[in-house]
Parts: C-alpha cells; structure tokens; sequence
C-alpha cells in the first residue's frame, strides 16, 4: 500500500515560506504606515486647523483612520476623535450632522481615496433627511428643466449656507416680484418645501378661519398684508372690525361683533335676533319695520320705556306717568289689563265689585288718596269721635254690621245686644238708654233711687258699670 504525499503549501518547507512571506508583508506594512493597501491618494485640501500635527488627510497614516479590526473601535469613531465640532453637532437634533440617522457612518458621505483634489463631501449617494433641518425637498426632486436636483445647485458656495437670492433664480417671473413686494424677500420664513401656504395650494378651510362667501375669492394679502413669517400669517386678526371697520354705518356704536347681524355672502344682507338684545320683541313689535324704532340708522342709546316711542298715543296725557306696561301690553295699544293687587292700594272684599269709574272719576287714575274718608265721608252720627281711621271699625267687605275695637267699658252683648250699637245707642253714640230694655220697673228702680238721694236717675252706668249690681250694694242689672 502506498502512502499518499502532503500537499506542498503544507509541507515543511511551504509553511516556512508562508511564515516569512507573512513577516514580509507585516514589515512592509508596518513601514509604509499601511500605505501598500491603500486604494488611492488621499485629499490633500488644508482644513483650516492642525488635527494633531497634520493640516490635512494625506499628512497622516492608514491607521489613524483604519483601527486594528480586535480594537473594537470604528472608523467613525476615529473621525469624531479629531472632528471634536462635528461630535457636538451630533447631540444637537436641530444641527446639520444632528439630523442624520445615527446608523449612518461618516464613509458614507466623506469619501477618500479620490485624489488629493477630490471632493470629500457626496451628498448623492445617501438620502438626506433635508426636512428636519426645517426645508423639505418634496417640491424639489427635478428642476425646471426636469433634471434632478444636486445640492450644488441651492448650495453651491457650501452645504452649510444658503443664499435666499438663490430661490429666484428658479423662481423669478412677474407674480414673485409681486409676491416679494407683498410678503418680503425672507422666502424661506413661510416656504418650507412643501408650500402649505401657497396661494392654491393651501387649504384655508382646515384653518382656524375657514374662507366663505366673498372672502373665498380674495387674494392672500387682503387680509394677510405686511406678513413675513408664517407667524405673522397665523396671527392675523379674525374679528370682522379689523377689516371692515372702514365700512363700519354704526361708527363703532354697536361694538364689534359684526358677524351677529351681517355675513361673509354680501355686507348688506344684514340680519339681527333682536330676542339676544337688550329689548327682545314680543307679539306686535314683531311686525314693524326696523326704522320704525331705528329712525335714521341709530342703533344705539335708543329709549326701551313705552313712553319712549308711545308719548304721542297717550290718551291720558301723562296723567298716570310714564309706566305704560303697567296696564297696557305689546300685543294692540288697545288690549289694557291693569292688576290693582300691584297698586298702593290692593282691592279687596266689596272694591272688587265696583266699576273703575266709581273711584277713577273722570279717567283720574294718579294723585288719588287712599284713606276710606276720600271716598266715605265720615256719617253724622260719628260726631267726630272716631277720627278717620273708618279701618278700625269698618272692613272692605261690608260696612255694617260694624265691630267696635275702641275701650268700651260695658259689655258689647249686655243683655242680648249682639254687639248692636243701636240697641243701647239709639240715637246717638254719646248718649245712650237702658230703661228701653228696663222700662217695665223703670217707676219703681227711680223711686228707689230718689229716696236713695241719686239725683241723676238716667245715668246708670255710673253706679252700674259692669251692668250688674251697684259698688254700694243694689238690685240685679236685670232688675
């Protein structure tokens, strides 16, 4: 049987020279700063400070960039240790480097190896996020000429400035003069890529002030003049007066809510729900016109009392004052209703039969008295003894039978009266008899009261004040 050989590479004397072609190379290497697997020349442009003791990328070695694959370090974080600015934009979102995705690697803009001449900025080759630096390219893929955009053509100095002249370049035509002249040149204030806020591009109607009627059919600069930023577009006044205040008939007399009458089809259709007023109409002033009241347009410091508009159709020529509602309503002048119980003097009892004219002689409804005597003479028979309070005796109701509610010292019911006035009184009220009950002994009780030496035989109540029995002794009042 007969052994096979190894092959050559693995036999003595290949892997000896494998060991030294391998040492070579690592010299080689070693010397050249890893030079011998470089693809290309470096740039070789001045960046303007010293990283070290190199002014540019071909001053330094491969391994200033390229870290040994066991190192565990990224060429990324080789760039950041010499580009210290470039670190501190990245945690700023809002700077230029802060707007990349993380992910990216610096190789994948700033590319080397092109020539010491060569550009190290490519922006082409990877899609940049160009809205989050506040300008989106959604409206830029392809210039007039429908060539796709570089970033040379709006930076062409640098990718970190941009000149706002650049924008007429593109843009220049007779409306953007306009537009310039209304708005400002500061385009990029209100222009954000996407033109929201383009004159038909831009959809009033989702706004805070949705366009109707006339005002849809108005250039942006009616109402937005003077407005450089989209700030000062959003805070454009909405109330109707900061337009129209000019056009104003009220002078300002009626405020400025404008839109509670009028509407955005045509200023003169004007409308009012007089019910959200100060006076809201009722039944028949519903039906007149408007300059009935509003006499010459004057809307405001109108009077709101009847009097105000009804003087001249006062029948009673002020004698009642100036309370017209108080008997009339707003349905006909004519359908007068007038509730006493709201009056100084409420009718009650026997006044609620009577016709108005029993008291109102001569239509004379003000300057009335209210005391009984105005209208209830005070009878003979009262002698002038009970003043004119007739209420302390007297009621609404009847006026007799009549309580007696002065002092009164004998019994109101003595012997059966009743309360009766007439019964012991029945001539006078000062004067009164008790033989017109008693008559039948009168002979006997004067006899009685003779040889008793009473002189004044009719004054019984002297010695009989209760009506029983006398302080001295004496017969029964019954007696």
């Amino acid at each position: 049987m007969t052994s096979r050989k190894p092959l050559g590479c693995f036999t003595s004397i290949g892997l000896l020279a494998t060991l030294v072609t391998l040492a070579l190379i690592l010299v080689a290497a070693n010397a050249s700063g890893g030079g011998i697997f470089s693809p290309g020349e470096l740039n070789a442009q001045s960046m303007g400070m010293s990283i070290g003791a190199a002014l540019s990328h071909s001053e330094l070695d491969c391994s200033a960039c390229h870290p040994a694959f066991w190192s565990g370090i990224s060429m990324r974080d080789r760039c950041l240790d010499c580009h210290q600015d470039v670190a501190q934009e990245l945690s700023r979102p809002g700077s230029l480097h802060g707007s990349f995705d993380s992910a990216l690697a610096c190789q994948d803009c700033h590319h080397e190896h092109r020539g010491s001449d060569a550009a190290l900025t490519d922006f082409e080759s990877v899609h940049f996020p160009h809205e989050t630096v506040g300008f989106s390219l959604q409206e830029h893929r392809k210039s007039l000429g429908q060539k796709p955009f570089s970033c040379m053509i709006c930076h062409p100095r640098s990718v970190r400035s941009f000149d706002v002249f650049t924008c007429r370049s593109c843009h220049l035509s007779s409306d953007l003069l306009e537009h310039i002249q209304a708005f400002g040149t500061a385009c990029l204030n209100c222009h954000d890529g996407v033109d929201r806020f383009e004159q038909g591009a831009f959809n009033h109607q989702h706004s805070a002030f949705p366009l109707d009627g006339a005002h849809s059919s108005l250039v942006c600069t009616r109402c937005h003049q003077d407005a450089d930023s989209i700030e000062a577009l959003r805070a454009t006044p909405q109330g109707c007066a900061s337009c129209h205040a000019d056009q104003d008939l009220h002078a300002g007399r009626l405020g400025d809510r404008c839109e509670e009458c009028h509407n955005p089809v045509a200023w003169e259709q004007a409308t009012i729900d007089h019910d959200r007023t100060r006076y809201p109409l009722a039944d028949a002033h519903r039906q007149i016109e408007c300059e009935a009241c509003h006499v010459g347009l004057a809307w405001t410091g109108l009077p709101l009392d009847c009097a105000g508009c009804h003087i001249q159709d006062d029948a009673h020529q002020g004698r009642y004052g100036d309370q017209c509602e108080a008997c009339h309503q707003p349905t006909i002048w004519q359908d007068v209703t007038f509730d006493h119980a709201l009056s100084r003097f409420p009718l009650t009892g026997a006044h609620q039969l009577l016709e108005c004219e029993s008291c109102h002689a001569g239509g004379t409804f003000a300057g009335l008295s209210a005391a009984c005597v105005a209208c209830h003479a005070d009878p003979a028979y009262h002698l002038g003894l009970f003043s004119s309070t007739c209420d302390s005796c007297h009621n609404t109701w009847a006026w007799r039978p009549t309580p007696y509610n002065g002092p009164h010292s004998f019994p109101y019911n003595h012997g059966g009266a009743g309360g009766t006035c007439a019964t012991c009184h029945p001539s006078t009220l000062t004067g009164y008899t008790c033989y017109s009950c008693h008559e039948h002994n009168q002979s006997s009780i004067q006899s009685k009261h003779r040889e008793e030496g009473i002189s004044n035989l009719n004054d019984c109540v002297r010695c009989h004040p209760s009506g029983r029995e006398a302080e001295g002794g004496g017969g029964d009042d019954d007696d």
